[in-house]
């Protein structure tokens, strides 16, 4: 039995052996092996022992079932029996017809089986007959018909020939029972039955009783004989049956093993063989030593060897040096035969000079003991997909107009550094740069010419950096650069060398010539104090800044420095906006504006709606906050839409309210003000709206306006068409504001807060405001104050000719829908920077 496993293992590693002989001496082997008489007779004899065990396990079944039939046949025959007993001694003593009855039918099943007995016992047997006389006494049909052949077959047995025996005895009972009760019936017909008479027929009633019932016991006593004795016979047959079955068997098993594995040895050599030579990968056979013992072709043709040169070939003969391998150049495998798979990759030389990378998954064969026979390699050329790979991986790294590094990697080499707590803590430099004018070129050449630019001033920039330093496109026209072990001073000096070799750079495209600068924004740091993306946040703004400061400049910052925690904080901002609007945290407020003069209890008709953000905590955030952000970021527009496609929707919904509402004044910043879809979104809402268009008041700051003059006069004629009026907000702040006062459409002048809450204290504060008042009214314009805080204030405004007065001393903002008057009393108020104020 050993030498079978031995065999098999040795198939594994005999490829070269059978392609030299041919794989004829295993062939001729096999086909020996199956030209050998086929064991046809034992399989006979296997079919004829199933198929005998299976009739004697039937006609034992048989048997059973028919003893079983009997069984239940005495059953019936004793209670037949007893009910005729019962009923003919009834019948003996009262004479009830319904007795007679029911004796007769008692006796009915008794009669019919001594019927069926006699009818068996015949010589000319009629099987049929006796068969229904059972039936007729109660029996299945298929169990009548067993107990008719148990009882013609097995009668001579002597527990069968007993119980006949004791059947017959009882039936000549049966007929005593039934002459009796003949003449129990002639007697009650005749009315000739004395009382001796009956006396004596029911002693011979109870005789015929008592004779009965010890032969039913004997009866059943054989029965159950009969149906142990079928147990045992059923058992040994099965014994008998089960120990032919088993040594037949295994006779069967062991020739026929031995011919199957010959043959499936032979297949799967044969196989084995086939696949070898036709695999589409590389395959070889390695003797323990190392050497190659076979080649497929696929594998000559990876290495470009014929098989003759490869076959006792040492594998690290043939690696190529110089070539990362996934293992050691001098082991390039574990030959000890301890481990069971290996994989790697190895860089081969092939015929040609050229290398080839091959990926090997090498199997040791072992034999039934666990004693390794040999090695089988596997091997896919993976030279091709490893140079794609390469490729890919430079892709997705580098940028590819450039060949600089591209974004992501740049901001992965800044995140590790500025994050890498164990880094050297020494100073290191983040430049933003951002080109000025560079959309001059694509815009007049395309952006052919705009490529080369950047393709020359990447080189440029590379030649004013050290050898160590990081250089990338960050997309578009901007650059990113990384200093390490940099000094600021040192890394000003390199930001002020490229912005000068930039500035002094000529671009020469066709016959046109192009100069542009660059604005450079300089982070210093120490690795492990920031995260990298704050860093990049705020090299960002430090470009921007440099930008804003006029464009081919340097600009420094510090994530500490107080700008550059706004910046960071606006660009919190924008994902709270963002969050707000999707989880509807904006809402709407209003504040009174009331007549200067207005009389104390009367309701405000007139608000300024203002808008608020209700934090995720419940606070409120004013709009000051987060405004700046909003308009830096491009997020203003959206809350302008929101504002009045909100306030519309509130209009609509309370279309009762329109009657106590005079006016109501919406904020508009400069960039809806420009916007054609704002306009258009405006004009669509009014035109939907039930509320009248002439009590809605647009306000625009005063800087806006001036600054974008012609937007704003144009935005005013096309809502003043559906009677919309307007509003100059924080009038009074700009630079020149009388000369442009005139020349815009507005029917409301708003004088900025700063002049009016200590108005009354500031000479100089009062004389401005009574100057815009009287300004303002000889161009027929009314003027609304803001910050009134007090009494005081609102006496004062009244003697100078203010037409209205907002403020907190008037009162504070309320829900929508509120038109009570909450003053908070005298209260300093937060002026913010003009750049940042709006009042929605």
């Amino acid at each position: 039995m050993r030498r079978l496993p031995e065999a098999l293992a040795t198939l594994h590693a005999s490829g070269s052996a059978m392609r030299a002989v041919g794989g004829g001496s295993l062939r001729s082997r096999a086909r020996g092996a199956l030209s050998l008489g086929r064991p046809l007779s034992a399989f006979v004899a296997l079919l004829l022992i199933v198929f005998l065990l299976l009739a004697l396990m039937y006609a034992a079944l048989a048997v059973n079932q028919g003893i079983r039939g009997y069984s239940a046949a005495e059953s019936e025959w004793s209670k037949g029996r007893k009910e005729a007993v019962h009923q003919l001694e009834r019948y003996l003593r009262t004479g009830a017809p319904e007795a007679w009855d029911r004796y007769v039918a008692g006796l009915t099943v008794p009669l019919a089986l001594r019927k069926a007995r006699l009818e068996m016992e015949r010589s000319d047997y009629r099987p049929t007959l006796a068969v229904n006389y059972m039936v007729g006494a109660g029996s299945h049909p298929d169990d009548a018909a067993l107990m008719a052949l148990l009882f013609r077959w097995f009668g001579w047995q002597p527990i069968v020939a007993d119980a006949i025996r004791i059947w017959t005895e009882a039936d000549a009972y049966i007929v005593a029972l039934e002459q009796l009760g003949r003449s129990v019936r002639v007697g009650r017909l005749s009315g000739e039955l004395a009382a001796d008479d009956v006396d004596r027929m029911l002693a011979d009633l109870d005789r015929i009783d008592l004779a009965v019932l010890p032969l039913e016991i004997a009866f059943s006593a054989r029965l159950g004989e009969a149906a142990r004795l079928t147990k045992l016979m059923l058992a040994m047959i099965l014994l008998v049956a089960s120990l032919l079955l088993l040594g037949l068997g295994a006779y069967i098993v062991r020739r026929v093993t031995a011919r199957v594995f010959m043959a499936r040895t032979f297949e799967a050599e044969e196989r084995f063989r086939k696949t070898f030579e036709v695999a589409p990968v590389g395959i070889a056979h390695i003797g323990l030593d190392g050497r190659w013992t076979d080649v497929n072709d696929s594998l000559c043709r990876m290495l470009g060897y014929e098989r003759e040169a490869l076959i006792g070939c040492h594998e690290a003969d043939l690696l190529a040096h110089g070539f990362h391998q996934t293992w050691d150049k001098s082991v390039p495998l574990d030959y000890s035969g301890s481990a069971d798979t290996m994989h790697g990759e190895r860089s081969y030389r092939r015929s040609d000079g050229h290398t080839v990378i091959l990926q090997l998954h090498v199997t040791t064969v072992r034999n039934l003991y666990g004693e390794a026979l040999n090695y089988v390699a596997i091997a896919h050329d993976v030279t091709e997909s490893r140079r794609m790979a390469r490729e890919l991986s430079f892709r997705a790294r580098h940028d590819l107009l450039t060949g600089l590094l591209n974004r992501y990697e740049f901001e992965r080499i800044v995140k590790d550094l500025a994050e890498d707590a164990d880094a050297e803590r020494v100073p290191a430099m983040l430049l933003y740069l951002d080109l000025d004018q560079f959309k001059v070129v694509n815009d007049s050449c395309g952006h052919m010419a705009g490529d080369a630019m950047l393709t020359e001033l990447a080189a440029l920039i590379r030649g004013c950096l050290r050898s160590g330093d990081t250089l990338a496109r960050l997309g578009g026209d901007e650059f990113g650069v990384l200093l390490q072990h940099c000094p600021p001073t040192k890394a000003e000096t390199i930001a002020e060398k490229i912005r000068s070799e930039v500035a002094a750079f000529r671009f020469h495209w066709g016959e046109r010539s192009f100069n542009l600068g660059v604005s450079i924004g300089i982070v210093p740091f120490v690795p492990g104090e920031y995260e990298g993306a704050r860093l990049l946040s705020v090299a960002d703004y430090a470009c921007y800044a440099a930008k804003e400061a006029g464009r081919n400049q340097l600009h420094l910052a510090r994530p500490e420095d107080a700008n550059t925690v706004r910046h960071h904080e606006e660009m919190n901002w924008l994902g709270r906006l963002q969050d707000a609007h999707d989880e509807d945290r904006f809402f709407l407020v209003w504040q009174p504006i009331v007549p200067v003069h207005h009389a104390p209890g009367t309701p405000p008709r007139h608000f300024e709606v203002l808008l608020r953000l209700r934090e995720r905590d419940g606070s409120v955030s004013m709009p000051g906050t987060f405004l700046s952000a909003a308009e830096r970021y491009g997020k203003v527009i959206e809350l302008d839409t929101w504002v009045v496609s909100s306030l519309m929707q509130w209009l609509n919904d309370h279309v009762e309210w329109a009657d106590h509402i005079d006016q109501l004044n919406v904020n508009v910043s400069g960039a809806a003000v420009s916007d054609p879809r704002y306009i258009e979104c405006v004009t669509a809402l009014i035109t939907q709206s039930r509320f009248p268009a002439d009590r809605l008041c647009f306000e625009i700051t005063e800087t806006m306006a001036i600054s974008n003059i012609g937007a704003a006069t144009a935005f005013m004629k096309r809502l003043s068409e559906y009677g919309c009026r307007f509003a100059l907000d924080d009038f009074g702040i700009g630079s020149s504001s009388f000369a442009y006062l005139n020349a815009l459409p507005v029917d409301f002048v708003k004088i900025d807060g700063a002049f009016v809450h200590d108005l009354d204290r500031d000479a100089v504060h009062e004389s401005i405001t009574r100057c815009i008042i009287d300004v303002a009214h000889s161009m027929g314009k009314a003027t609304v104050a803001e910050f009134v805080e007090s009494d005081a204030v609102r006496r004062r405004l009244q003697m100078l000719g203010c037409g209205y007065a907002q403020g907190f001393g008037i009162g504070a903002a309320t829900p929508l829908g509120d038109f009570s008057l909450r003053p908070t009393g005298p209260a300093r108020p937060v002026l913010v920077d003009t750049a940042q104020r709006m009042a929605v």
